[in-house]
């Protein structure tokens, strides 16, 4: 096992608590806009979310077509049988 320079850990920030210190402070008020988010406005979000909406629309179509064959395989099932008699 080889180890190179870039496999070491390194810390990106650091938290310590101190059970003894309490530091209260006074509530502010923020502001909130409802409207619009910026992860909304990104265009790789809007495209991961049409790729999503894609997939899923696959996939339901996928298992539709399957139970929609199933179904035509298990009618037919009696057609089948006569024939070979």
């Amino acid at each position: 096992m080889t180890t190179a320079e870039d496999d070491g850990i390194e810390i990106l920030s650091c938290h310590i608590e101190h059970e003894e210190l309490v530091v209260v402070e006074p509530a502010t008020t923020v502001n909130i806009s409802l409207t619009k988010s910026k992860l909304e406005d990104d265009p790789a979000t809007r495209h991961r979310k049409r790729v999503a909406r894609a997939v899923a629309i696959v996939s339901f179509m996928l298992l539709l077509f399957s139970v929609v064959l199933i179904g035509v395989s298990l009618n037919m099932s009696k057609n089948i049988d006569e024939l070979g008699e």
